[in-house]
C-alpha cells in the first residue's frame, strides 16, 4: 500500500504544473448534453467579464476626457452603447441562423453554443482594446491606473 501511495504521489509530482484553463482557453468535451452543460458555464463566466468589459469602459467615458477639447467623448459612449446593443442582437441571430444551417435538429444547441463563445471570446478581445485604447483619454485612468482594471 505505501508503494502505490509513494507511486501515486511521484506521479503527481512529475505532471507539468499548469493552470487551470479559463474560460478563453476551456474546451467542451462530452455526449451532447455535457457539452451543453460546459459551454452554459463558460458562456456565464465568458458574459461576467464581458459585462466587466463593457462597465469599465461606460466608466472611462463617464470620468470624461483628458483634455478639454475632446468634446466628441459623448458622441463616442453614444455609439458604443449602440454598437454593443446592435452586436448582442447580431451575435443571438447570428448563432441562431448558423445553428439552423449547420447543423439542423439535435445538432443546434452545440452549435448554437459554440457559436456564442466564440463570437463572446472575439467581443471580449475588442473591449479589452477599446480600454486599452480609452486609457489615455480618460480622466478614470489619469490618477489612478487601478481603476482602469475590469473587476
Amino acid at each position: 500500500m505505501k508503494n502505490l501511495l509513494f507511486a501515486a504521489v511521484v506521479c503527481l509530482v512529475a505532471l507539468p504544473h499548469s493552470k487551470a484553463a479559463t474560460p478563453d482557453e476551456q474546451q467542451c468535451d462530452g455526449n451532447a448534453l455535457q457539452v451543453a452543460n460546459c459551454e452554459n458555464a463558460v458562456l456565464n463566466a465568458l458574459e461576467r467579464h464581458l459585462n466587466a468589459m463593457y462597465s469599465l469602459v461606460m466608466k472611462m467615458f463617464d470620468a470624461g476626457a483628458t483634455e478639454p477639447d475632446t468634446s466628441f467623448f459623448y458622441d463616442k459612449k453614444k455609439d458604443v452603447v449602440a454598437a454593443e446593443r446592435a452586436w448582442l442582437r447580431f451575435r443571438d441571430a447570428q448563432c441562431g441562423a448558423e445553428a439552423v444551417m449547420i447543423a439542423p435538429g439535435s445538432g443546434t444547441a452545440t452549435v448554437t453554443g459554440a457559436c456564442l463563445l466564440a463570437m463572446t471570446r472575439e467581443r471580449i478581445k475588442y473591449l479589452e482594446n477599446l480600454v486599452a485604447s480609452l486609457k489615455y483619454d480618460s480622466k478614470l485612468c489619469e490618477k489612478d491606473a487601478d481603476a482602469c482594471r475590469p473587476k
